[in-house]
């Protein structure tokens, strides 16, 4: 997995990491991205070096053939977009309760340049039940396409920017809270966003 990567970002994508990375080596971690385009999951492995994450997965990717082994492989879970997926919810708690590392995009699918951002409270839920550490990183530098794949050939200048751990504590102790899930996930992208260049 990071071998492909890596040869992808060095080949194609051109990734730099801009500052350091800020995940911890051990314990359970939610690492929480902005979402680009498809590549964006190659950008964060090769770019945390001393671990790397699997991801929550739309289900519908998750049963392409060559994809499902990989995602399979790295053990990603899969989701459904639409509303709160119990099953996918549990599987991703039993991972971070393993101690691993955990990545996720809160605004959900890729989005247009221009189109509103709509963040699912999945991130918040997860980050508040499971006491995990929360890093927020954010990719720079990619082109936006409709498309799955063409990401994957087309030369990009990406950069990743990594941020502190997220401060969760005023929502403590609001684990089965819906509310406190909004509200926790808004946080999280707002320190997503704060690590975009214009705001460096």
């Amino acid at each position: 997995w990071r071998n492909l990567a890596e040869f992808h970002n060095r080949l194609i994508a051109r990734v730099r990491r801009d500052g350091i990375c800020t995940v911890p080596p051990t314990g359970p971690v939610i690492l929480a991205c902005n979402h680009t385009c498809s590549i964006d999951p190659l950008l964060l492995v090769s770019t945390s070096p001393n671990r790397y994450p699997s991801f929550m997965i739309a289900r519908e990717y998750a049963r392409i053939p060559l994809v499902s082994r990989l995602v399979r492989m790295i053990q990603c879970i899969p989701v459904n977009r639409t509303g709160i997926d119990i099953a996918s919810v549990k599987a991703a708690l039993r991972h971070l309760a393993d101690g691993r590392m955990l990545g996720i995009f809160p605004q959900g699918r890729i989005r247009r340049p221009d189109e509103p951002i709509e963040v699912q409270e999945g991130v918040g839920l997860l980050a508040l039940r499971s006491g995990a550490t929360v890093i927020p990183a954010h990719v720079s530098g990619t082109h936006y396409s409709d498309s799955v794949v063409w990401p994957f050939f087309r030369p990009q200048r990406a950069v990743v920017r990594y941020g502190p751990p997220v401060d969760l504590s005023p929502w403590s102790g609001r684990g089965k809270d819906r509310t406190a899930y909004r509200e926790a996930t808004q946080h999280i992208m707002e320190r997503i966003n704060a690590l975009a260049p214009a705001a460096t």
